[in-house]
């Protein structure tokens, strides 16, 4: 019996296949950031940058009285984080922005994701100052959260035991 998933998931999972793809490719800003296997996992001692994309929210609006067919938007949360010395002469906030955008750039410049879903129906960036370290080192962190609700799939709800819970059935843009 295959796996049930929401389409949000899958969403999310191929962002993840990108920024993982990115983070081991070397090239900056992401080369070395940590990207966990799963969500939960323990960050090895000294991680200095990381992130880690799912969805946490998947919403439908009816589309159709007689089928159960909805118009979905998806939300996907990448969350990440990028910590430095106090010797750094590297502004924290610039280099925070710098990896997000290049997160964005990376996601949203890629064709084959792009060709997922019909639009990007909001987006949001929120960071938080946090101070790490232990054995008298200490660490300025920026944590961030972004936060992408992708719209425009078209769905059949299909109870079928056996397969997902949501078929995609059309992902094109006929938005006004």
């Amino acid at each position: 019996m295959p796996q049930t998933m929401l389409y949000g998931e899958i969403l999310a999972q191929a962002a993840l296949t990108l920024l993982r793809a990115a983070a081991s490719a070397m090239a900056a800003p992401l080369a070395g950031t940590f990207v966990p296997d799963r969500r939960y996992q323990e960050w090895p001692d000294g991680t200095l940058k990381a992130l880690y994309c799912f969805s946490p929210s998947e919403a439908g609006q009816g589309r159709s009285q007689a089928l159960p067919e909805f118009l979905l938007t998806h939300t996907i949360h990448i969350e990440g984080m990028l910590a430095q010395g106090r010797e750094e002469t590297t502004d924290l906030d610039v280099a925070v922005a710098t990896f997000a955008q290049a997160i964005l750039d990376l996601l949203l410049g890629d064709a084959t994701f792009l060709g997922l879903f019909g639009w990007v129906e909001s987006y949001s960036f929120d960071k938080e100052d946090v101070t790490t370290g232990r054995d008298a080192t200490r660490y300025d962190e920026i944590r961030f959260r972004l936060s992408l609700e992708l719209a425009g799939a078209d769905a059949i709800y299909t109870p079928a035991s056996d397969g997902p819970l949501v078929t995609n059935v059309n992902v094109e843009d006929d938005s006004p």
